[in-house]
């Protein structure tokens, strides 16, 4: 298990994407702190895990857009472990809309939790991994971000260029510090995002169909994208890799 004694945050950890990453994480040994906003999603997801895997799991139910909330969780999560290993920013939302329908209001949430979540949680942990001389950051970008999107709002889809771009930004400016900064790009996954549930709109049965028929694999599942952040987090089969965004899409882009 080559995550053993390693530990690793990651948002959005209630559901989908961040639920099958932090328990991919624990089953390699990880002592994982699992964040989100919705308590309840969070219960499931230890309710899923604590007793039956090698690793370890607690929870920290935050809203990323909280910056003092969030610096108290990392503070928390490194004054019990001793140290930060990996960042995994997955926590988001997604919006359904015409340009001239999204609101302001609409676009300030988006790219709070998308973009300026990615962005507090990574300020967050920097300094701890600084002092470490070594780490990790891995955030969730989109497919959406290279093709412009089906159906989505233009506020998610700025959200997710934003975050392949802080990506980047970051791989440069913390790699002398032996930080490593990468980004896995989904594309059409089997998540409650994607059903509406816990986006802003609702996906059609024929929105859904036409995604998952312009995907050349069809539609894929969060343990898909989890495999690709734990190949991006390892320190042996990626230590070379950084500022790396990672399609991981079923050829909905191709490069």
């Amino acid at each position: 298990m080559e995550y053993r004694d390693r530990v690793v945050i990651v948002t959005g950890a209630g559901s989908g994407i961040g639920r099958a990453t932090a328990t991919m994480f624990a089953k390699e040994g990880a002592a994982v702190v699992a964040c989100d906003v919705s308590e309840a999603g969070l219960g499931e997801t230890l309710s899923a895990v604590r007793e039956t895997l090698p690793g370890t799991m607690t929870a920290e139910a935050v809203d990323v857009r909280d910056e003092k909330a969030v610096g108290e969780a990392v503070k928390r999560a490194a004054g019990k472990y001793g140290r930060i290993d990996v960042l995994v920013n997955c926590a988001g939302v997604i919006h359904l809309g015409k340009v001239e329908d999204i609101t302001a209001e609409q676009w300030d949430m988006v790219l709070g939790i998308n973009l300026k979540g990615t962005f507090i949680f990574s300020k967050a942990v920097v300094p701890v991994m600084k002092s470490q001389r070594r780490g990790c950051i891995v955030n969730v970008t989109a497919a959406a971000a290279k093709t412009g999107g089906m159906n989505v709002g233009g506020d998610y889809v700025s959200s997710k260029g934003g975050i392949s771009s802080l990506t980047i930004h970051l791989a440069k400016q913390l790699a002398p510090f032996g930080i490593r900064v990468n980004a896995v790009s989904p594309g059409p996954i089997d998540t409650p995002m994607l059903s509406g549930s816990r986006g802003r709109g609702e996906y059609s049965e024929d929105m859904r169909k036409n995604i998952v028929n312009a995907t050349p694999l069809g539609l894929g599942t969060p343990e898909d994208i989890a495999h690709g952040i734990l190949f991006l987090a390892s320190e042996t089969r990626a230590r070379y890799i950084t500022g790396e965004i990672l399609d991981i899409d079923g050829g909905l882009f191709m490069d």
